[in-house]
């Protein structure tokens, strides 16, 4: 059965593919080509230091079995190949095969263990890169690359994703060099419209591949940058010209450097959304404490801001900020902060993610912004086992009760008149509901909302496992759809339930 299918190409769909369905086709060879190429071979993950063999021995090379650099080696060359290069608009080179998706089959997993071959594997991806002439995003995770890998991506025409996580290069390359890179300084960058740059800890400074990477970010295509605000890429930002058309930002950075180097948010006076994750770093003198008095910089188009309540005395007060989104352990932490910044602010729509919250807090957070129209609570329960038992008791336990917290809910609600979405959802991680008297009658607590909020039009409480609750008004604005779901012990409701969950956390923002 479909002789004229090269094996090759047999052995990407059933990697890839459902294979009972594809066991199916019956297509010709031309017909095979033009329906199913442009979206078998739209994505290529390569991986240099492992190989997966399907299950079901498709492969039947003995010599293929015993030798995964030879096996690697014809995925590389046939992915590269006149046939197939120009269907390709995505290459992911990874060196887990965690990172490969949950999508992805069962495979029979052997480990390439010389380092030389592997060096060498990614050595011809680099020297065959250039055929990938369609190639629009680049993923590069924890990998050692060589310096031609930097002039093989300069040529690619299409590029306008790039992302870099924790890659470094072969020590042979001289990981020592602190200049710029020559490879990367005499060449031509592409059009990059979204770049990331991320590095993990390492023993030598991660300055030295940021260093390589960091001269192909163009100021006048770049609009979303994601990167680890080390000293040194810190350093060249201060230092360069304004990145003129970013509208996005995240950064990955402690708090305390970006409180001391607030200047930095000057270069990207197009911002639109920042996100921040602060990471740790060794603790620093204090110096003199200027950073304790950073002054708000000016961000006339910043309107969404993610990240630690340290920072919210940066960006709360002014004016073009409307969404917020919030995350930190203690929900006390975001009060301290909330509770330090003087004036008003215009925010319309709150994001919050805690351990722990109590309807006085909720109400406290909420009277902290009087235009709100778009509130969303989540809040993790953790799973306290005996481990945790000294620090259980020193204090940090969960006090979170589901049914309290409804019925409180139910009795005061808490929110400013003007709310519009309400969404309160908690996940206990022992995987109990804990509500073993059922939940409070939630059609009562809609009809408490709507009693007192005209223009309330949606309502989501979701308790993970247990039960989901879900209350939209209609676009005629008198009808109204509601969905419910206890599905403690029913797994087609579970199912239900997770399939509307998923859809309601895609086209919540458009409701």
């Amino acid at each position: 059965m479909h002789n004229d299918v090269p094996n090759e190409l047999w052995t990407e769909i059933f990697l890839h593919g459902p294979r009972e369905a594809l066991m199916q086709l019956n297509l010709t060879h031309k017909r095979f080509n033009s329906l199913a190429r442009p979206l078998l071979f739209r994505n290529f993950v390569f991986d240099p230091y492992e190989v997966g063999v399907p299950v079901g021995r498709l492969l039947q090379d003995e010599e293929t079995l015993q030798d995964p650099d030879s096996f690697i080696l014809k995925r590389l060359e046939f992915w590269t190949s006149s046939e197939i290069a120009s269907y390709v608009h995505l290459c992911a080179v990874y060196r887990s095969r965690s990172l490969r998706g949950d999508s992805a089959p069962q495979h029979i997993w052997m480990s390439v263990t010389s380092t030389a071959a592997t060096c060498e594997l990614v050595g011809k991806l680099c020297r065959r890169l250039h055929h990938l002439v369609n190639l629009r995003h680049l993923k590069l995770s924890d990998i050692e690359y060589p310096a031609l890998l930097l002039s093989s991506i300069s040529v690619l025409p299409n590029l306008r994703y790039l992302e870099v996580r924790s890659c470094y290069p072969q020590e042979h390359e001289g990981t020592t060099d602190s200049r710029p890179h020559t490879a990367t300084a005499a060449l031509d960058s592409p059009p990059l419209c979204e770049a990331t740059l991320e590095y993990s800890a390492w023993p030598a400074s991660p300055g030295i591949s940021a260093k390589h990477w960091y001269p192909l970010l163009r100021r006048d295509t770049l609009r979303k940058l994601s990167t680890s605000l080390h000293t040194w890429i810190l350093s060249q930002i201060l230092m360069g010209q304004p990145f003129m058309v970013v509208t996005h930002l995240e950064l990955v950075v402690s708090v305390r450097r970006l409180l001391q180097n607030v200047q930095v948010f000057e270069k990207f006076p197009a911002m639109q959304s920042l996100a921040v994750v602060a990471s740790t770093e060794p603790r620093e003198p204090d110096g003199n404490g200027a950073f304790q008095d950073a002054r708000s910089p000016v961000l006339a188009s910043l309107g969404e801001y993610r990240g630690p309540p340290d920072l919210l005395k940066l960006f709360l007060p002014l004016s073009s900020l409307h969404r917020l989104f919030l995350s930190c352990d203690d929900v006390n932490h975001a009060l301290l902060h909330l509770r330090l910044i003087n004036g008003s602010n215009h925010i319309t729509s709150l994001r919050v993610h805690f351990l722990d919250l109590t309807h006085e807090e909720l109400r406290e957070l909420c009277g902290f912004f009087p235009h709100l129209t778009d509130l969303r609570v989540k809040v993790t329960v953790p799973y306290w086992i005996e481990d945790d038992y000294e620090e259980y008791h020193l204090g940090k336990q969960t006090n979170f009760e589901a049914f309290d917290f409804l019925t409180e809910l139910m009795e005061s609600p808490p929110f400013p008149i003007g709310i519009e979405k309400i969404s309160v959802r908690w996940k206990y991680e022992d995987d109990n509901s804990h509500l073993d008297d059922g939940a409070p009658d939630l059609k009562a607590l809609e009809d408490e909302f709507l009693s007192r909020y005209p223009a309330l039009k949606a309502m989501w409480i979701d308790g993970s496992p247990g039960f989901l609750y879900f209350w939209q008004l209609g676009i005629s604005g008198v009808q109204y759809d509601s969905c419910s779901f206890d599905y403690n012990d029913d797994e087609e409701k579970w199912e239900k339930a997770h399939a509307l969950r998923k859809d309601l956390e895609m086209r919540w923002d458009n409701m």
